[in-house]
C-alpha cells in the first residue's frame, strides 16, 4: 500500500512538473517585439514600387491575429492601423489584411462607418522575433473614391482660337476674372481704366493668360494619367525649347526664350517643338475625388527622394523635410514669429507686405500635404477642366498680388537693364502699371474668378467651343513694334 501511494505521488509530481514546463513556454506570437521596424530591417512595396522610409510596428494578439501600425509610408495617411490574419510557419509569420480608407484628414477620427476612397491591402512576412518585416501593399480607388472622374490619359488641350478667331473657352490655361462694375475700375480721363474690362466685365489679363500662359504650360506639360490605383503620372519637360518662326529649335538661353515669349504674346496655335517627354514616377503624386473636387495629393517624401536621385542636393532635401515638419508642429505664436522674421530678410527695395500671411493660412497649406490640394472639375463635351474659383482662392489672392506682384516686377526691372523697353511688357499683359493695382479690384469689385487648366478626355477628338473677346484694349502701335523687335524671323 505504501509502495502504491509512493508511486502515485511520483506520478502526480511528474505530471505537475511537465504541466509547469508547458505553461512556461511562450506562444510563438509572444516572441514578436512590438517595436517600430525601419531602415534595412523593413522592405516595403506599394503597387509594385519600392518605398523607403517610415516604420511598421507589429502588435501581435495571438498566433493568428495582429494589428499592423504603418507610419509615414502610405501617402495621405501618416498613421494607419490595419488588422491582419497571421499564420505561423515554424520560423516566421505570414500575414495578410485589408482596410477601406476614408478621405485623408489632419484630424484624428475613427474609420468605422465612413465611406472608403481607397481599398488597401497589405501582406508579407514577419520574422519570428519581429526584427524584420516585409510588406507588399496595394491601393486602389473605390467607386466612391473616383467621384465622377474617368480614369485614363488626358492630353493637354492644344486649342487657342475658336470660331471667328476668338479665344476658345478651352485653352490649355484659362482665366476668367469678372468685375461687378466696370465703371469702378476708373476711366481714361482720370488716368486710365484698371485692368481694361471688356463689354462682359472680364479683365484683359484673362485674355493674356489664355494666349501666353497656354503657350508656356504647353512647353512643360504634355499629358496626365489618372490611374485607377490612385496614382497620378504626367508626361512633362523641364525647360522651354524656343523656336524661330520657321519652327527650328534655338538654344534655350535668356535671349532666345525672351524672343520666343514675345512672339507667343500674339497667340497662335499651340505647337511645341517635338521632344522626348519625361514620364514622372507613379508614386510621387496620388489623387482621389468626390462629386465636386479632385484632390491632388503630393507625396513629399517621395518627391524629395526622387529629386535627390535626379542629382539634387541631399542636404537641401533633408532641410526641406525638416522645415515642413517643423512648421506643422509650431504654435500660432511661433508661426507668426517665423513670418515676421522672414519679413526682415526681404530686400528693402522690394515693397512686399507679408501681413496677408497668417498662421491659419500656413496651416491650410500644410494640411494639403495630408488631405490633398482640392481642385474643382467639370466635363464640357470632350474637354476636362481642373480649376479654382473665387471662394477657393479668397485667402490667397491678396498674398499673390501683394507679394508675387513686386517679385515679378523686380525680375522684369532687372531684365530691362539690357532691354529698357521690356518694362512695357507687363502693363501690356495686365493693363495696369503695377500688379498691386489689382488688389482693390479683388477685394471690392470681383464678381467671379476662375483659373484652371484644360485637357482633352481620354481618346477623344477635341471639339472647339468659343466666345468672342469683346472690348479688350489693344496694344498701342509702339508696344506692338517693340514686341516685334524681339522676334527672330
Amino acid at each position: 500500500m505504501k509502495k502504491l501511494s509512493f508511486a502515485l505521488g511520483v506520478l502526480m509530481a511528474g505530471a505537475g512538473f511537465l504541466t509547469g514546463c508547458s505553461d512556461n513556454d511562450p506562444a510563438p506570437f509572444e516572441n514578436i517585439k512590438s517595436e517600430p521596424v525601419a531602415g534595412d530591417k523593413l522592405t516595403v512595396e506599394i503597387n509594385g514600387e519600392t518605398v523607403n522610409g517610415g516604420t511598421l510596428t507589429v502588435e501581435a494578439l495571438s498566433d493568428t491575429k495582429a494589428n499592423i501600425k504603418i507610419e509615414n509610408i502610405v501617402n495621405g495617411y501618416p498613421t494607419l492601423v490595419v488588422p491582419v490574419d497571421m499564420e505561423y510557419t515554424g520560423e516566421n509569420f505570414k500575414y495578410t489584411g485589408s482596410a477601406e480608407l476614408p478621405k485623408p484628414t489632419v484630424a484624428a477620427r475613427a474609420f468605422a462607418g465612413e465611406p472608403g476612397v481607397f481599398h488597401f491591402t497589405v501582406s508579407g512576412v514577419i520574422a519570428g522575433d519581429g526584427s524584420t518585416v516585409s510588406a507588399d501593399m496595394t491601393t486602389s480607388l473605390t467607386e466612391y473614391g473616383r467621384g465622377d472622374v474617368k480614369t485614363g490619359v488626358y492630353a493637354l488641350s492644344t486649342t487657342i482660337y475658336g470660331e471667328n478667331s476668338s479665344l476658345s473657352d478651352f485653352t490649355p490655361v484659362f482665366l476668367e476674372w469678372v468685375v461687378k462694375d466696370s465703371a469702378a475700375c476708373g476711366n481714361k480721363e482720370d488716368g486710365g481704366v484698371i485692368g481694361s474690362p471688356d463689354a462682359d466685365n472680364k479683365l484683359y489679363v484673362g485674355s493674356a493668360v489664355k494666349m501666353l500662359g497656354s503657350q508656356v504650360i504647353s512647353e512643360f506639360l504634355n499629358k496626365v494619367d489618372f490611374i485607377a490605383d490612385g496614382a497620378l503620372s504626367a508626361d512633362y519637360y523641364n525647360t522651354i525649347i524656343p523656336t524661330d518662326y520657321s519652327g527650328n529649335p534655338l538654344p534655350a538661353d535668356a535671349e532666345n526664350i525672351q524672343s520666343w515669349l514675345m512672339s507667343k504674346f500674339f497667340g497662335g496655335a499651340v505647337n511645341p517643338y517635338q521632344r522626348e517627354w519625361i514620364k514622372s514616377p507613379a508614386n510621387l503624386v496620388n489623387w482621389y475625388a468626390d462629386k465636386e473636387y479632385v484632390y491632388i495629393l503630393p507625396n513629399i517624401n517621395a518627391i524629395v527622394s526622387q529629386a535627390v536621385k535626379d542629382g539634387g542636393n541631399a542636404e537641401t532635401a533633408a532641410q526641406v523635410l525638416e522645415v515642413i515638419g517643423s512648421l506643422s508642429t509650431m504654435t500660432d505664436e511661433e508661426l507668426q514669429s517665423t513670418i515676421s522674421s522672414l519679413s526682415a530678410l526681404l530686400p528693402e527695395d522690394m515693397d512686399i507686405d507679408l501681413s496677408a500671411v497668417s498662421p491659419a493660412l500656413v496651416r491650410k497649406v500644410l494640411s494639403w500635404f495630408v488631405t490633398g490640394v482640392p481642385l474643382k472639375y467639370r466635363y464640357e463635351g470632350e474637354y476636362f477642366q481642373l480649376y479654382v474659383d473665387k471662394e477657393m482662392v479668397e485667402d490667397f489672392m491678396p498674398l499673390v498680388l501683394s507679394v508675387g506682384g513686386p517679385v515679378i516686377e523686380k525680375l522684369i526691372t532687372e531684365m530691362a537693364v539690357e532691354n529698357p523697353m521690356l518694362s512695357i511688357f507687363l502693363p501690356a499683359m495686365v493693363q495696369v502699371d503695377h500688379i498691386t493695382d489689382l488688389l482693390p479690384i479683388w477685394k471690392d469689385n470681383t464678381a467671379s474668378f476662375e483659373l484652371g487648366i484644360t485637357f482633352q478626355t481620354p481618346a477623344s477628338a477635341a471639339k472647339v467651343r468659343s466666345h468672342a473677346v469683346k472690348g479688350n484694349v489693344p496694344m498701342t502701335p509702339e508696344q506692338k513694334n517693340y514686341i516685334k523687335s524681339f522676334i527672330k524671323y
